[in-house]
């Protein structure tokens, strides 16, 4: 006899699972945070980081190599406003593990991204060549989301010279595009926030307003 498969909201866990788990071997987050990692962060942000990585009267911030990772990812998936990257800390799974399970905000990761853009370009592109380097034929192609080199790399086991300069040329040209709809998204205000307000996050009083809301209508 078949049966239904519905989520059961009530499961619990004895133990949590490691935030290590919580994505596959296989997942590109997984290279993002290798790459990030192997990087001098001193090289990429300067003395300006390094100086005030630490501030004992300070509030805790957000580590430098954290938030590069977040927009890392959300240039390779074509994440194209602060306030969508930081939905997407809370909903991605991939970026919820990359982040460590921080929420960081969209005003935290526009200034970042405002102070750092140049660096985030640097990293942007060195990431492919990386990626090129480790035959990581997918994610190039994504990274660089054009599908004129699909048909010429994507079958091959080795990258040719014309397809190398095919790929930095797309990566350029992605950038600048990233770029301006990021500085877009910020002048016009950016997306609405969809989280619920304070006053739903009670399960009851969630549940009323939807029925009498069903009443209503």
């Amino acid at each position: 006899m078949s049966r239904e498969l519905r989520a059961d909201y009530t499961t619990q866990f004895l133990f949590p699972p490691a935030l290590e788990d919580w994505v596959k071997a296989n997942d590109p987050a997984r290279f993002i945070r290798a790459f990030v990692d192997a990087l001098d962060l001193r090289e990429v942000a300067g003395e300006e980081w390094a100086e005030g990585k630490e501030d004992p009267n300070g509030r805790p911030h957000y580590a430098f190599d954290l938030l590069r990772k977040v927009w890392l990812y959300g240039y390779l998936y074509n994440i194209r406003s602060s306030r969508k990257l930081e939905r997407a800390c809370r909903q991605m799974m991939p970026l919820v593990w990359l982040a460590g399970r921080y929420e960081p905000d969209h005003n935290t990761l526009w200034r970042f991204w405002m102070r750092y853009r140049s660096a985030i370009k640097k990293v942007f592109v060195q990431s492919v060549r990386v990626a090129q380097q480790a035959d990581l034929v997918g994610m190039v192609l994504q990274a660089v989301d054009g599908t004129k080199i699909v048909s010429a790399a994507s079958q091959r086991t080795a990258w040719h010279r014309t397809d190398l300069k095919k790929i930095l040329a797309a990566v350029d040209e992605r950038i600048e595009k990233l770029e301006h709809d990021i500085a877009a998204a910020k002048e016009g205000g950016e997306d609405l926030d969809d989280r619920l307000p304070k006053k739903l996050q009670d399960e009851t009083q969630l549940r009323a307003a939807v029925k009498e809301a069903l009443q209503a209508m």
